[in-house]
């Protein structure tokens, strides 16, 4: 057996779970980042707090229609935990704001109603494992509101096994004494 393939296998391997490193979450704010085309737009989520933000309009008003419905990817292994909705009327409505909020999990559509027509906070406890968030948004837009929201989606790693600190110095060490004890048998 070659003593120095297997040192350096785990050198490797130690190197692998150091570089373990996650992406941050997502922060998409529709007036800096761009409009949220309804049903055409799908966001790769990551661990920790994810929020979309912009501004919904019904009918008739002066910023047109616009329903800002998006789907969004978790990463593997993940719980999603909770989603808080934040929304209030805005500029150019007639004061009130959408009624429902719905969304999709894994295919499985739930609606939630919102608390007030003028603007509130909606916090849904879910602490599910998923992969795919669909058709995410503020629904039923009434004729003539226009509101500005907030959607917070917090999403957490499944069976989470931190790595002791001192494994990759550990696994490196061995690789070295396996290189070094094998040059000292030829010798």
């Amino acid at each position: 057996m070659n003593v120095r393939l297997i040192g350096a296998a785990l050198v490797a391997a130690g190197a692998v779970l150091v570089s373990n490193a996650s992406a941050a979450p997502l922060v998409y704010d529709e007036a800096v980042d761009g409009d949220i085309a309804a049903g055409a737009t799908t966001f790769n989520f990551d661990f920790g707090a994810n929020t979309v933000s912009g501004t919904v309009s019904g009918l008739n008003t002066n910023l047109g229609f616009d329903s800002d419905r998006f789907n969004a990817i978790l990463p593997a292994n993940a719980i999603l935990e909770s989603i808080q909705v934040t929304f209030t009327p805005a500029v150019g409505g007639n004061g009130f704001t959408p009624n429902t909020f719905t969304y999709t999990i894994d295919g499985n559509p739930l609606t939630q109603s919102l608390p007030s027509s003028l603007g509130g906070n909606l916090d849904i406890s879910i602490l599910l494992a998923a992969a795919l968030l669909e058709n995410v948004g503020l629904n039923e837009i009434q004729f003539l509101a226009v509101a500005d929201y907030q959607i917070t989606i917090n999403v957490s790693e499944a069976n989470v096994v931190p790595i002791p600190a001192a494994l990759p110095l550990f696994l490196g060490g061995l690789g070295m004494m396996g290189f070094f004890g094998r040059r000292k048998k030829r010798a």
